[in-house]
């Protein structure tokens, strides 16, 4: 054809943006732009590739009912026309790294799908267009390429719909043609479809939109990017055609209201379960029969990362002979995980400190010794700020197993001296062989108990005044006045007794042990008493400082006593301790598994408890590894496996295959009738009957 020609064809050929013409050497060639005008909608990219992204959803209890009254009420608005900010919500999903925000935003389709009743929303709902937006994880957040925080989604939502090309994010990002507006997306992929765009109904879900903040407090400055993308988001809600549902995810311990500054936009922060146990396609993903595979999932705290880790290391045929490899393994693997916030091991001796001492702090005050509030500590992963309710106080937890990490990362000798690595121990609790269950169990407990407290000694400076409050969270001690007791901190070394000996401080002096003799009154060591010593089990000389300035030495002197959980201490039954083990002036706690109606304003001055109420509020971290040394549940005999039982003295393997096969029982009675099993040996189990009446955290069990 002629040049003439070739220009009449260019004209009537080039539409908007459906066809580039290009003339080479008098020969027409036509290509297809990246995007054309009419776009086919694709289903959304995964936001997560890890080994946990099929788990079975594990859902908040509120979860469902906030979705569909949230949902039911805004299409209602929507449909008449009443779009404003406060009839159109944006939701959030907050929290630290790692514990499955990822995922409740992928679910969230399906989830508002079942729970809606109106059967237009409903029919909506299942013909949406999903929108998988993030910020990270390859497609990550560039300041100087994403500047219109609506251009960075339009660009991410183009990235879902192009054709398969070995094009990488990167050089897509970069088109010009790509830059374009979510609305222009929506409205070619409404022609495409042939329908209105007003028919079409939108999950726009937005991954780590914290990548937007450069500063904390981006959230109060609505000049930021992170604001910004927020406000457009909204405001992306509220004026465009389609029925959209739009959603925030981002790694903060803040709530949305917290971060962000004041507005009448609707804002619905959506609710994350503490992981339990994980499944997948409805079967365990660890063995949960297996004691210390129960343990170490337990170690994990239910953040989702540090599980998939431990998937990683421990075998489907797991030996409980390999449990110290399977252990350093998932160790290693955990700091290669969280390599880059380990950097600072000062800050992480800070850290240790207010969570062993359960300090109360306030989210908006870095925590003492560091300069990172609370929340921001929170944000890297494994550690939690749990708040009082409509306070801004709370406290840092965190999993046992990050205890064990933040105690390597500091290479403080005394965190390492802790026995962090027990498992094997834990191991030959389960499977005691010569000393009876109950006796080894409450014997490994009062170290347990001794060597916390030492534990708490070494993580302050020497000769520094604590309150007791410090020493002892919690509610342990009454906060009254005359509980306003100050001590000189000093590190303490554990010995045992070789003796039975008073624990009063107007009574002791040297006390011989293993490895000679000492002066008790040195305030450098806590001493474990003789076996049946009619005083204080675990006592220490410590120095307080008076209301006048002066010094004088007294006892700190720990009392533990197993009750059965039904059980109620009296307070009689805690004063006739008191006065057996510690003097006036002599402070005195009292350690039990048992329950107690005792008010702690009713304790004498200078007394405290730990019961089952306040036991995790007590021990922290370390309150599931309290209560196994304290009170390892025996196996249940209708769920124990063939290898926990065949471990039990006068069971074995053939009485196990018996037990197995005659479940279940309604009592041991029941089982001794069925089997023939001597009931003296049955009473090394428990038969559990009844799990849902279990309000309070302690198995009901029949023995």
């Amino acid at each position: 054809p002629s040049r003439g020609n070739n220009t009449n064809l260019q004209s009537r050929l080039q539409g908007p943006e459906e066809l580039k013409i290009t003339f080479d050497k008098g020969l027409i060639c036509v290509e297809r732009c990246l995007f054309p005008y009419i776009l086919e909608y694709k289903d959304p990219l995964r936001l997560l590739s890890t080994s946990g992204a099929d788990w079975d959803f594990q859902e908040a209890p509120d979860l469902r009912e906030i979705l569909k009254r949230s949902l039911t009420r805004f299409f209602y608005a929507y449909k008449k026309g009443n779009r404003e900010k406060k009839s159109s919500p944006l939701f959030t999903i907050m929290g630290g790294a790692g514990i499955g925000k990822s995922r409740l935003l992928m679910e969230l389709p399906q989830i508002a799908r079942s729970v809606v009743d109106n059967d237009e929303l409903k029919k909506r709902l299942d013909d949406a267009l999903i929108f998988n937006i993030s910020f990270e994880n390859g497609t990550n957040y560039v300041p100087d390429i994403d500047k219109n925080p609506l251009i960075a989604i339009g660009i991410r939502m183009l990235w879902q719909l192009r054709p398969k090309s070995d094009m990488d994010f990167t050089e897509f990002q970069g088109y010009k043609k790509h830059h374009l507006n979510p609305n222009v997306i929506l409205k070619r992929i409404a022609h495409s479809r042939h329908q209105k765009i007003s028919d079409l109904t939108v999950f726009l879900l937005l991954d780590g939109v914290h990548r937007l903040m450069e500063h904390s407090d981006n959230g109060l400055d609505k000049d930021s990017k992170f604001y910004s993308c927020l406000s457009q988001v909204a405001n992306l809600i509220i004026t465009s055609e389609p029925f959209m549902i739009g959603c925030c995810s981002a790694t903060s311990m803040k709530p949305m209201r917290d971060i962000l500054a004041r507005s009448r936009q609707l804002r619905i922060q959506l609710p994350i379960p503490q992981l339990k146990a994980p499944s997948r396609f409805h079967k365990p993903v660890f063995d949960m029969e297996k004691p210390l595979v129960k343990i170490l999932v337990g170690d994990m705290g239910g953040n989702g990362r540090a599980l998939e880790a431990l998937e990683q290391v421990i075998p489907s045929n797991f030996d409980d002979r390999c449990i110290s490899d399977i252990v350093h393994q998932l160790l290693m693997e955990l700091e290669d995980l969280y390599s880059d916030i380990f950097d600072n091991a000062d800050s992480y001796k800070e850290l240790l400190r207010v969570i062993l001492s359960n300090t109360p702090l306030s989210i908006n005050c870095p925590v003492p010794g560091t300069n990172l509030r609370p929340d921001q500590f929170a944000e890297m992963g494994l550690i939690c700020f749990e708040a009082e309710k409509n306070s801004a106080f709370g406290r840092l937890t965190c999993p046992y197993v990050w205890l064990w990490l933040m105690a390597r990362a500091v290479n403080d000798p005394i965190l390492l001296n802790w026995r962090f690595d027990d498992y094997d121990e834990i191991q030959h609790l389960h499977n005691p062989e010569k000393v009876s269950l109950g006796a080894q169990l409450w014997q490994n407990f009062e170290r347990f108990a001794a060597d916390f407290r030492v534990l708490k000694s070494g993580i302050y400076k020497e000769r520094v005044e604590l309150s007791i409050h410090t020493i002892h969270p919690g509610s342990a001690f009454d906060s009254r006045i005359d509980n306003d007791i100050y001590l000189k901190s000093r590190p303490l070394k554990l010995v045992y007794s070789s003796d039975r000996i008073s624990t009063k401080s107007n009574s002791i002096a040297f006390i011989i042990h293993e490895n000679g003799t000492i002066n008790a009154t040195d305030g450098q060591h806590l001493i474990i008493n003789g076996e049946g010593a009619p005083a204080g089990d675990i006592f220490c000389y410590i120095t307080e400082k008076t209301s006048t300035g002066q010094e004088r030495n007294i006892t700190e002197v720990l009392q533990v006593k197993k009750l059965d959980r039904k059980t109620n201490i009296s307070l009689n039954t805690y004063l006739e301790e008191r006065h057996k083990a510690a003097g006036k002036n002599d402070i005195f706690l009292l350690i039990t598994t048992g329950k107690t109606r005792i008010n702690s304003s009713q304790l004498p001055a200078r007394s405290g408890i730990v019961h089952q109420k306040n036991w995790k509020e007590y021990f922290g971290p370390f309150s599931d590894r309290a209560f196994i040394y304290a009170n390892v549940e025996p196996p249940d005999i209708n769920t124990a496996s063939r290898c926990w039982l065949s471990d039990i003295e006068g069971i074995g393997n053939k009485y196990a295959d018996i037990i197995i096969k005659k479940r279940p029982y309604q009592s041991l009675e029941d089982c001794h009738q069925k089997t023939g099993i001597a009931l003296k040996i049955l009473k090394q189990c428990n038969c559990i009957i009844n799990r849902s009446n279990n309000n309070d955290g302690f198995t009901e069990a029949i023995r």
